[in-house]
C-alpha cells in the first residue's frame, strides 16, 4: 500500500513539474519538457494529456519544424483554475481571487464593525466567500481557499485557537466550517506569515533572509529564513505583541502594562493623537494627514512609535541578523519620517555589524497584500508552484 501511495505522490509531483514548466514557459514543446525535465518519453506525454484533460492546459498551435514533425506548442490554461484568498482582522476583511497564472481577477474589502462577536464575524467570513465564488464562477472552477488569519492558529488541525481582538474569537474550527459550508479545499494560514510569504514569491527583489512586520489593531512579525518562514514549536515565532517595552505606559488587552502592541498600534497612535488636541474623533489618516503636514505633536507621536517599535526590531535583528527589515501597515503612508526614524533607533540599539548592511523599507504592496498571499498560498500548496517567482 504504502509503495502504491509512493508511486502515485511522485507521478503526481512529476506532472506538477510539468505544469510549472509550461506555465513559466508559454509556448514550450513536449521535447523541450523532456528535455528540461529528464523524464522519459513517456512519462511526459502521459503528463501533458493529463494536465490538457484536466482543463490546466492548452495547445497553442505547432512551432517551427527542425526537420520532422512541427512540435505542439504548449500554454496554461489562465481560467484552469480559480483561487480565493481571504485575509482578516479587526477592522477589515480582504478578498483576492487569482487565475491560474497568478494574475487577479478580483479583489474587495469590507469593513468590520469592531463590536462584533466571533459568530458574526464567521458569518461575513461566508458571505465574503460566497460573493467572490458568484463573481469569479463564470469564468472558471474554483480550486480552493486560502485563509489568513490573525493571531494564534493551529494549521495542521485548520483551527483559529486566539485573536484577542474579536470577542468570544477562540478554538474557531475555521477549515472545517469553511471546507463543509463550500466543499472546497481549505488552508489555513496566519496572516501576517502569509503577507511575508507575497515578498519571497512575488517581490521582484528576492528575500532571503527578512524580517516582515506588520502593524494595524496589532502588531505580528513574521521570520523567513534562507526562503522559509520560521514557525516555531508551536507555530507563535515573531509573536511579539506582548513584549514590555522600556517606558511604557498604556495598560494592555493581557492585562499588564507597557506591552509593545498597547504602544505602538493604530490605536494606540490614534488615542495619543486625540489626548494631544489633534482631530476629534481621529482615525489613522487624519493622523497621517498631520504628520505630512508638519504637525508638531503628530510628529513627536510618530517618533515616539518608531522608538519603541524600533527598540523591539532591534532585539530581534541581533539574534536573527537579516538582511533586511520590511515594514507594512498604515503608518508606512508616512513615508521616509516614520521609516528614517525606525532605522535610526534600530541602529541606536544595535552593534554596527548588525545594522551595517540591514536594509529597512516599507512594503510595495497594498491593502490586498494579505488575501492575496493566501490565494496564491492555494496555488503553492495544490501545485507547488512558487519555489521560482511567478
Amino acid at each position: 500500500m504504502a509503495s502504491g501511495v509512493n508511486v502515485e505522490l511522485r507521478k503526481h509531483n512529476k506532472y506538477n513539474r510539468i505544469l510549472n514548466l509550461i506555465r513559466n514557459n508559454a509556448g514550450i514543446s513536449r521535447a523541450d519538457i523532456k528535455r528540461i525535465t529528464g523524464y522519459s518519453t513517456n512519462t511526459v506525454l502521459r503528463g501533458v494529456e493529463h494536465l490538457i484533460g484536466a482543463g490546466l492546459v492548452t495547445e497553442l498551435g505547432t512551432g517551427k519544424s527542425g526537420g520532422g514533425r512541427p512540435p505542439s506548442l504548449l500554454s496554461v490554461n489562465r481560467n484552469g483554475g480559480l483561487f480565493i484568498g481571504l485575509e482578516f482582522y479587526a477592522e477589515y476583511i480582504s478578498c483576492v481571487a487569482v487565475d491560474l497564472s497568478g494574475e487577479q481577477v478580483y479583489i474587495n474589502r469590507t469593513a468590520l464593525n469592531r463590536s462584533l462577536d466571533a459568530a458574526s464575524i464567521l458569518d461575513a467570513l461566508k458571505s465574503e466567500i460566497s460573493r467572490a465564488i458568484k463573481t469569479v464562477s463564470p469564468l472558471g472552477t474554483v480550486r480552493g481557499i486560502g485563509l489568513g488569519v490573525p493571531g494564534q492558529i493551529d494549521r495542521e488541525n485548520g483551527v483559529s485557537v486566539l485573536y484577542e481582538h474579536i470577542e468570544s474569537w477562540h478554538d474557531v474550527p475555521l477549515k472545517e466550517v469553511i471546507g463543509k459550508q463550500f466543499g472546497l479545499p481549505v488552508y489555513l494560514e496566519n496572516n501576517v506569515r502569509v503577507m511575508a510569504l507575497v515578498h519571497k514569491w512575488l517581490d521582484q527583489q528576492h528575500h532571503d533572509d527578512f524580517l516582515f512586520v506588520c502593524v494595524r489593531s496589532g502588531i505580528a512579525m513574521a521570520t523567513v529564513i534562507d526562503g522559509n518562514v520560521y514557525q516555531g514549536k508551536n507555530g507563535m515565532a515573531g509573536e511579539i505583541s506582548h513584549l514590555p517595552v522600556p517606558g511604557g505606559t498604556r495598560p494592555c488587552v493581557c492585562g499588564r502594562t507597557g506591552c509593545l502592541v498597547a504602544e505602538v498600534s493604530n490605536d494606540a497612535v490614534i488615542d495619543r493623537f486625540r489626548a494631544s488636541g489633534g482631530v476629534r474623533p481621529a482615525v489613522m489618516r487624519d493622523f497621517i494627514d498631520a504628520v505630512r503636514a508638519g504637525d508638531a505633536m503628530a510628529v513627536e507621536i510618530l517618533r515616539l512609535t518608531a522608538d519603541h517599535l524600533g527598540f523591539a526590531l532591534a532585539y530581534a535583528a541581533t539574534v536573527l541578523n537579516p538582511g533586511r527589515i520590511i515594514f507594512w501597515g498604515d503608518l508606512m503612508r508616512a513615508g521616509a519620517p516614520f521609516i528614517d526614524e525606525l532605522k535610526a533607533r534600530i541602529d541606536a540599539h544595535t552593534a554596527a555589524a548588525i545594522h551595517r548592511d540591514l536594509a529597512v523599507t516599507c512594503s510595495a504592496w497594498g491593502e490586498e497584500l494579505g488575501a492575496l498571499g493566501c490565494a496564491i498560498l492555494v496555488l503553492q500548496r495544490q501545485f507547488g508552484f512558487l519555489e521560482s517567482q511567478v
